[in-house]
């Protein structure tokens, strides 16, 4: 079946949007973290190397998009990869940029 013109660019919004929160250098920073394992904030703020307040504003900006959902574990936010589509790029990304050797 193919697909028509309007399906086409209804999925082609939706593939724009995603790329488009790749394409933050933090953003992707965290999103390859989470691709290994779920993180706490606390985690993330000392990995990531970004402000509490910088790292929030990137995690919420993802949960609303749908890529990251939170659970809370205590007094703590544990944060994972909510969307097997992007993670499926991470994991392309990571062998492309990340094993291959230059």
């Amino acid at each position: 079946m193919q697909m028509t013109l309007s399906d086409m660019e209804q999925k082609v919004d939706q593939a724009s949007a995603v790329m488009k929160l790749l394409a933050n250098p933090g953003r992707l920073k965290i999103l390859c973290l989470l691709c290994e394992s779920p993180r706490s904030v606390g985690e993330l703020v000392d990995t990531v190397g970004l402000s509490q307040s910088a790292l929030s504003q990137h995690l919420t900006k993802m949960r609303q998009e749908g890529l990251v959902s939170p659970t809370r574990q205590g007094l703590e936010q544990i944060y994972k990869i909510d969307n097997p589509v992007v993670l499926k790029l991470l994991k392309v990304l990571y062998e492309h940029y990340c094993l291959q050797e230059s």
